[in-house]
């Protein structure tokens, strides 16, 4: 059906975007790539705590595109072993401007005074990066970059409860809060970083996150 045939295109566009614009680096010499992919890579997550060895369980067709960016990265490098590569899987960016993703979404609909639908309020998260964070790790890596092909998870430090999370979310907006929790759907996880603290990455807890997060898009001296 058109459903089908629209998630095709959008497969088929992201792949050979990819695929063109590493060709592209590559006739330039460049010395190396470092490639944005996703969480989504890993489909259906099953495991508590995921790590790089996580196995890859029927993801979507955004996470089909991302592990064939991935995919074909690693093929260039090995055909240029003078080049250096690391992938990023992300899980949620925040920062002035975030969009599609939990945390976006729960702020937004928090600041539009909705009551915001929740799952898990018990469980663990740090499945989240500020996006200053991830510019400040790029750069360094850049700076040391280990030859090869690299491939880390990345996420904030020092997990809290859904619950302590979206209380926080709250009381940084100054608004009162509204939350409905359940014990539905997909069980929730969170992401080890010792893979991306081997390759230099200094993590912000997640509390320290979300504040930057919050005051990025309510702090009048931000807007």
């Amino acid at each position: 059906g058109e459903q089908r045939i629209g998630a095709d295109a959008r497969y088929a566009s992201n792949v050979d975007g990819t695929r063109t614009l590493f060709n592209h680096v590559a006739g330039a010499g460049a010395r190396g790539v470092v490639f944005l992919s996703s969480m989504s890579a890993y489909g259906r997550i099953r495991d508590s705590v995921v790590t790089e060895t996580t196995p890859i369980d029927s993801p979507d067709v955004y996470g089909q595109s991302k592990l064939a960016g991935e995919q074909c990265l690693a093929g260039m490098v090995e055909r240029h072993p003078h080049m250096t590569a690391l992938v990023l899987r992300l899980p949620a960016v925040v920062g002035k401007g975030a969009r599609h993703n939990f945390l976006a979404g729960t702020l937004a609909g928090i600041m539009s005074g909705a009551v915001i639908e929740a799952r898990y309020p018990d469980a663990l998260f740090n499945n989240v990066v500020h996006v200053a964070d991830l510019a400040d790790f790029i750069r360094a890596y850049c700076e040391r970059a280990l030859p090869g092909f690299q491939l880390s998870n990345i996420a904030a430090s020092e997990a809290v409860t859904i619950r302590e999370v979206i209380g926080l979310l709250f009381r940084r907006s100054g608004r009162n809060e509204r939350v409905d929790y359940s014990n539905t759907g997909k069980a929730p996880f969170t992401i080890s970083l010792e893979r991306a603290c081997e390759l230099g990455y200094r993590p912000r807890s997640v509390r320290d996150t979300l504040t930057a997060f919050v005051d990025d898009v309510c702090s009048p001296s931000r807007q």
